[in-house]
């Protein structure tokens, strides 16, 4: 398939750039390999995200959720204030009633 012969470079050079941010912001390689535990993949996560731009409020105690009038999530209030966002994630207990099971995990030894 060479249909990405007509497609514009503009894309793969961002890919590229932010490759390249990547290493340059977490050393070596941009990708982390999980050496001592399963508790680097949450360390990727927040990686990513950062690169995005994204915001972690880890120890942050919400008050509340705030919602659009359509009732989608528009931030939380904590008592440091209100953050703005387009998506929450969380465990489905912090959310009564405003979540929904579409699958399951199961896991194995």
């Amino acid at each position: 398939d060479d249909s990405y012969k007509d497609m514009p470079a503009k894309d793969t050079y961002d890919r590229i750039m932010l490759y390249v941010s990547s290493v340059l912001r977490y050393g070596k390689s941009p990708y982390v390999y999980p050496l001592y535990g399963l508790g680097e993949l949450p360390q990727s996560f927040a990686r990513r995200s950062a690169i995005y731009g994204g915001t972690y409020m880890l120890d942050t105690p919400v008050e509340s959720l705030l919602y659009n009038d359509d009732g989608t999530v528009k931030g939380i209030k904590s008592k440091d204030g209100e953050a703005y966002c387009s998506k929450i994630i969380g465990d489905p207990s912090y959310f009564p009633g405003k979540s929904r099971k579409v699958g399951k995990v199961i896991r194995a030894i």
